[in-house]
């Protein structure tokens, strides 16, 4: 059986299989897991007499429950009302958040994902957290109107 510590410690899971009942436990749809593993490098900083070096952390693997971004624009398309002429009906909101879930991944994965986010297509529109930890940041796509919302649940349990 595969390690899987997050559903092994769910309360409901662990009263269904107290019971011998875990046939009937049915996990929560409608979000995407992700860990990132990543690695410190050095780098230098300017050069010269001001030169300095920092640790930046560069990832080095990363774990999803999603399989491949053909999946991912397949949700997208299918939560959008298209119309007969198989384009998108703008006067129809579109506002659903996509939770993507990650577990103690609130101090260095979210760091690389608001690094990522940042660029022409996203914009941060809310982040909840202190400065060095996050719990929760919300990004949107310019174009899209899509909104994905990333979760560390470790700070949350």
């Amino acid at each position: 059986k595969p390690f899987v510590p997050h559903i092994m410690q769910n309360k409901t899971y662990q009263y269904l299989l107290a019971n011998g009942r875990q046939h009937e436990f049915k996990p929560t749809q409608y979000f995407i897991t992700y860990d990132f593993e990543t690695v410190p490098k050095i780098v230098n900083k300017k050069f010269g007499k001001s030169s300095y070096q920092m640790y930046e952390l560069f990832p080095s693997s990363v774990a999803s429950t999603i399989r491949n971004k053909q999946e991912a624009e397949q949700v997208n398309a299918d939560n959008q009302y298209i119309t007969e002429a198989c384009t998108i009906d703008e006067t129809i909101p579109y506002q659903m958040e996509v939770p993507i879930v990650g577990f103690n991944s609130s101090r260095f994965d979210i760091q690389l994902i608001i690094s990522q986010m940042q660029c022409k297509d996203w914009t941060i529109s809310n982040y909840i957290g202190s400065p060095i930890q996050a719990k929760q940041v919300i990004a949107r796509h310019k174009k899209m109107n899509l909104k994905v919302k990333f979760v560390d649940m470790l700070t949350y349990l």
